[in-house]
């Protein structure tokens, strides 16, 4: 994402060019939720779909202009199981170990508008100076 310009949208998960790598000041990322959801084995870290979050951290380091990002899993993150949790934790400290002011909040798709309750998490991290306008625990 470039601040008041077009989306570039990049699927490979490689090294970005040069090019996007001084261009880019957002991303928007998620990971498989499967060793994170209640419905799937809750391994966290030790799931290698889930471990892919090391490469949201891989590319953020790569993207010299970076000053926010915004991430979407499941809301079992937050459930407090001992995966779970050792995986919140690692999540937090990476994006502290970076810079980064982090925000979160849970939202279902009823916030929204939808007819779906399921809930998801949105993480919103930025370099400082930042400043949180709205509460984002009130996306409405």
């Amino acid at each position: 994402i470039r601040a008041g310009q077009s989306w570039m949208f990049w699927h490979d998960f490689g090294k970005p060019s040069s090019k996007i790598a001084s261009l880019t000041d957002g991303l928007m990322a998620g990971f498989p939720c499967q060793g994170v959801s209640r419905a799937g084995n809750q391994l966290g870290l030790n799931d290698d779909r889930t471990s892919l979050i090391k490469d949201v951290f891989r590319v953020m380091d790569l993207l010299i202009r970076l000053r926010f990002l915004l991430l979407e899993n499941v809301n079992a993150l937050l459930s407090g199981k001992r995966a779970m949790h050792a995986m919140w934790l690692y999540i937090l400290k990476e994006f502290c170990r970076r810079g980064f002011v982090v925000r979160w909040c849970v939202i279902t798709g009823k916030n929204v508008g939808l007819h779906v309750n399921r809930k998801r998490i949105f993480l919103y991290a930025a370099r400082p100076p930042i400043s949180f306008e709205r509460d984002i625990n009130n996306p409405r």
